[in-house]
């Protein structure tokens, strides 16, 4: 890092630790502000249109807010149902896997009665096809930096939290919200987000500053990224060979947990508990702080299988916006311990008849406890997390599992799947007690 960067760096550091004192303030939040639109005219300029099958698609670009001094352009596609009528609208997200912007996910909501904006927002990269959207940003989700041993690591973001790409993502997802709000197709009071992977983790911090959105559905995703017995890693391993001031400032801003208190949206948190980006730790303790309603689902043995998975958000819509049943909820299990077994107890709730419940155990030697499958290492290498069906009695679904043995650490979660095939899951039990699974935060770590 050059002198002028470290100077700016802690120029920001200063003024953010000194504004924010725990949470982000009102000059925090300046750094997300977009002028409206007749101050700033979306201004579209359509590419093309397609009317095939009952949707009507465009793609086009619009402008987005000023950032880093420059003008902006977000480039999108925008599919709605042909008939006319009065929709919920979606904003999707993608992650930085995209090889080139698709309709295909806005041609999916819509074909099931939504309107929904694609856009893309982490501009131009080496691997990726024209067009797209332009913003000057260093890095744009692709900054080259090395680790201890000289490997490359690309980056999503830059440490000065003002420059960011985050941040004019941020402002992509506002802007994009004055767009689904100018449609008379679209009723502003049913917006919906949803976000995949890094797109997923943009989709957390966005709902925290935008609250027109009623739902939201985080495809791998989390906060409190400095949990004490976790490392710094996964989608912000870069992060971790800057300056400890440098992290906070940048954590103070970026990490979502600042701000879960404003969450106004019914949220869906889907992850898996073996996903390399976002650490099941991490993901179920964003999930537990949030004080709006929300859902889990908890894929077992999963790692990122389902960023582009659109039916799983779009059947949680739904349900928010009461087209569909509402979700179920599980509770977390409980356990009774009688000699050497363990009865396993949760309560199921629903509007649909709970077709299956099954508790999902990991359980390896406390000293050695993996929660997930490291990158690199070869699959089978640890105990996996593995399914103990459930039967119904009293009002409880309930399971038999051996007590751990003496040194053996259990972690389990239940899984509750109704008769129309929607999925929930609950937070979950560890046996023996097992603090560092619920460690509270950390300071930033180098």
């Amino acid at each position: 890092m050059n002198k002028q960067h470290k100077k700016t760096a802690s120029g920001l550091v200063a003024a953010t630790i000194v504004c924010l004192g725990g949470s982000l303030s009102a000059a925090a939040d300046g750094l997300f502000e977009v002028p409206d639109v007749k101050a700033l005219p979306l201004n579209v300029s359509i590419l093309s249109e397609t009317n095939a099958a009952g949707i009507k698609t465009i793609e086009f670009f619009m402008d987005g807010a000023p950032f880093n001094g420059k003008e902006t352009k977000i480039h999108a596609f925008y599919a709605r149902p042909e008939k006319e009528g009065r929709y919920p609208g979606v904003l999707d997200l993608h992650g930085s896997g995209l090889g080139k912007l698709s309709p295909d996910a806005g041609i999916a909501y819509a074909s099931n009665g939504f309107c929904c904006l694609v856009i893309d927002w982490c501009g131009p990269m080496p691997t990726r096809q024209p067009p797209h959207s332009e913003f000057d940003s260093p890095g744009n989700m692709q900054v080259q930096i090395k680790d201890t041993n000289g490997v490359p690591i690309r980056g999503k973001f830059t440490s000065n939290p003002e420059t960011s790409a985050l941040r004019n993502g941020v402002l992509f997802v506002r802007r994009s919200v004055q767009f689904l709000q100018s449609r008379p197709e679209v009723d502003p009071d049913r917006l919906a987000i949803a976000g995949c992977s890094s797109g997923g983790f943009l989709t957390l911090l966005a709902i925290g500053h935008e609250p027109a959105f009623k739902a939201a559905a985080v495809k791998y995703g989390c906060g409190f990224l400095t949990m004490p017995a976790y490392r710094m890693g996964g989608y912000v391993i870069g992060m971790t060979l800057c300056p400890r001031d440098v992290q906070e400032a940048w954590l103070a801003v970026y990490d979502s947990k600042h701000r879960l208190n404003h969450v106004k949206a019914n949220v869906l948190m889907l992850s898996g508990t073996d996903d390399h980006f976002f650490w099941m730790p991490m993901v179920l303790k964003t999930y537990r702080e949030m004080t709006n309603p929300k859902s889990l689902l908890m894929l077992p043995n999963d790692n990122h299988s389902q960023v582009g998975n659109w039916r799983i958000p779009l059947s949680h819509f739904q349900s928010v916006f009461g087209l569909a049943p509402a979700w179920p909820t599980v509770q977390p299990p409980t356990a009774a311990i009688n000699g050497a077994t363990v009865e396993l107890s949760t309560q199921v709730t629903g509007s649909v008849p709970i077709a299956d419940v099954s508790f999902w155990v990991k359980r390896m030697p406390l000293a050695d406890f993996k929660f997930k499958r490291e990158i690199g290492t070869p699959v089978g290498s640890i105990e996996p997390w593995r399914e103990v069906p459930a039967t119904a009695s009293n009002g409880s679904w309930r399971a038999n599992i051996p007590a751990p043995a003496e040194g053996e650490q259990i972690v389990t979660y239940a899984m509750a799947e109704d008769e129309k095939g929607v999925r929930a899951s609950s937070d979950t039990l560890e046996l023996p007690e097992y603090p560092q699974w619920r460690a509270d935060e950390a300071p930033a770590r180098k």
